[in-house]
């Protein structure tokens, strides 16, 4: 983790190895199936906090978080609704936002054992990382904006690859024969 100290009238960051980061993140999850599991709820959030000490800072930050996510499923098309509440991280003296409000928009067609999907991430705004350097030598908060973000496209496809035979309960217990072996009988 770096610390900032000031060495003839500049200031100066160097790493330094002495100290800690911790982390403690409390989190749950809850699904509700409605009209027929055609529509699926998703509610994921939490509580996280952070501990950081240093050469010559401690720091600590916690943060409340919410993700929701809503699936419409018809035959074998689904359409998905996503949103990440921000959630940042402190390192050392930094804290910085892994995402910043993020909304996904997604369709999908399932056909057998494969998947062809297709998206948006934030059609309605950009994509802001945030920055805030605790530092009580040089700190600062820095906003980068990501001005394309909003026609950012994503595509996917996935494939079901299991192995092993599909056989029928009677015929696996067919097929199951027991055998004992001992020193004084062969089988038994």
């Amino acid at each position: 983790m770096p610390a900032k100290t000031y060495i003839g009238g500049m200031i100066v960051q160097s790493p330094r190895n002495a100290g800690h980061n911790n982390h403690l993140d409390v989190h749950g999850m809850v699904r509700v199936p409605l009209f027929s599991n055609r529509v699926m709820i998703t509610a994921e959030g939490g509580w996280h906090r952070f501990g950081s000490k240093g050469f010559n800072y401690t720091h600590s930050y916690s943060q409340p978080y919410i993700n929701l996510q809503m699936m419409l499923l018809i035959k074998n098309w689904w359409i998905m609704a996503k949103y990440n509440s921000s959630y940042n991280r402190l390192w050392g003296e930094m804290i910085s936002s892994a995402n910043q409000n993020l909304t996904n928009l997604g369709i999908g067609y399932t056909y057998k054992s494969m998947t062809l999907m297709a998206g948006i991430v934030n059609p309605f705004g950009n994509v802001a990382l945030k920055s805030r350097d605790l530092s009580a030598i040089a700190g600062y908060d820095r906003i980068y904006q990501a001005t394309g973000s909003n026609t950012l496209i994503w595509a996917g496809i996935t494939i079901n690859l299991r192995k092993g035979k599909s056989r029928a309960a009677s015929q696996k217990k067919l097929e199951n024969e027991n055998i004992y072996e001992s020193i004084t009988n062969a089988k038994k």
